[in-house]
């Protein structure tokens, strides 16, 4: 493989390890728990909008953050399969 060719695929894993991290953080954004618990980012926030989801943190106007423990107890506790992490 050429050099150009490795710095192509270096750039497309790099881009895609960004969309979607391998490890998940302490805190998630909503995008990132709707991922981790494995539902459309507009169905996590329609969990949100009932009051059905997990406990969360609101940051700002846009900003809401989950704890993972608190994803992964809320998955149980519905009879989700929880993912290693």
């Amino acid at each position: 493989m050429s050099d150009a060719e490795l710095k192509k695929l270096a750039a497309l894993l790099g881009e895609e390890l960004r969309r979607n991290p391998v490890i998940h953080a302490e805190w998630m954004s909503m995008k990132h728990a709707a991922a981790y618990c494995d539902f459309a980012e507009q169905t996590f926030s329609k969990f949100v909008h009932d009051g059905t989801a997990p406990p969360s943190i609101l940051i700002s106007r846009n900003a809401r953050r989950f704890r993972r423990s608190d994803l992964d107890s809320w998955m149980l506790a519905r009879g989700k399969v929880v993912r290693d992490a």
